[in-house]
């Protein structure tokens, strides 16, 4: 009786790693960004998503994809990486930026979300992206 119980109790361990384990190959990172309403970038905004991996404390972008401005959000996106490049061990996080080549500053919002490992989605994945308010804030600083 020992055993069966043993063996069950490994197999319900062995699950959500077998979850977790990298599939190999080229998949994708699905979701989508929401905005502030009163949100009115230029006509020539672009929206930059970026999947970095932030081992070692310094960002290496696996990834990156941009969007025209679709004129609303929310914004869906699917971006395609290397599944064989993930590392379970390691933190992967998705920068979102709307970016404009009109005005003083080019990053006008911004939002970040951790993604695929420790937990943290792979799909479906909400990030709301914030005005930077250069006004209040001349330095750009973001972190969300």
């Amino acid at each position: 009786m020992k055993k069966k119980n043993l063996c069950l109790v490994l197999l319900l361990l062995a699950l959500p790693l077998s979850a977790c384990a990298d599939s190999g190959g080229e998949t994708r990172l699905t979701g989508q960004v929401t905005c502030p309403e009163d949100i009115n970038p230029p006509a020539d905004a672009v929206l930059w998503l970026q999947l970095n991996e932030l081992t070692g404390g310094i960002p290496y972008t696996l990834t990156k994809q941009s969007i025209p401005w679709p004129g609303k959000c929310p914004i869906r996106f699917e971006i395609p990486y290397n599944a064989d490049l993930i590392n379970s061990s390691n933190t992967y996080t998705l920068l979102v930026t709307l970016e404009t080549r009109t005005g003083q500053h080019p990053i006008l919002y911004a939002g970040r979300r951790d993604v695929i490992t420790f937990f943290n989605p792979a799909s479906n994945v909400k990030v709301e992206i914030e005005n930077l308010d250069w006004e209040n804030n001349p330095a750009g600083q973001f972190d969300p």
